[in-house]
């Protein structure tokens, strides 16, 4: 009896497996849209305790979060090309926990071409012009969207 019930058991997992993984994919695809990410910035933290980030592919289309909305959109030609040459000129890729320990600081990450780097508080100066526009790019695009859209 112990026999069959093993068999049974393994026929029914052997069943079930090929349906949960193929769940597992569908819902690891939306995270899929991020493998052709060349940008990614998020900032979190402050008095309010707030969360944005923007993720940018190669060909300008983009997400911008906040932890109410999200909203998806795409870049014009002339964006990307001032960002891209922003971040380019980015030469501090080192992480830092200089400033983590101010009351309610910022904390920033920042990607781009294979470097990720995460700053708290005060920002390097070669940062500022690509952070700058990441924030506009970000309020921009989240002051349009209604609270309730949120994915």
């Amino acid at each position: 009896m112990f026999k069959y019930l093993t068999v049974a058991a393994i026929f029914a997992a052997i069943t079930i497996l090929p349906a949960t993984t193929a769940q597992a994919e569908t819902q690891a695809q939306p995270k899929a849209r991020h493998s052709q990410e060349m940008i990614g910035y998020e900032k979190s933290g402050g008095f309010a305790g707030i969360q944005r980030s923007v993720s940018i592919d190669r060909d300008g289309q983009a997400r911008a979060a906040s932890a109410a909305v999200t909203a998806d959109f795409q870049l014009t030609a002339d964006e990307l090309s001032l960002l891209r040459r922003r971040l380019g000129a980015i030469s501090t890729w080192n992480s830092s926990a200089d400033g983590c320990d101010v009351a309610d600081h910022f904390t920033y990450s920042l990607r781009y071409r294979g470097h990720h780097a995460v700053r708290c508080h005060t920002l390097p100066r070669d940062w500022e012009p690509a952070v700058a526009q990441l924030d506009q790019i970000i309020d921009r695009h989240l002051t349009k969207v209604s609270p309730t859209t949120h994915d």
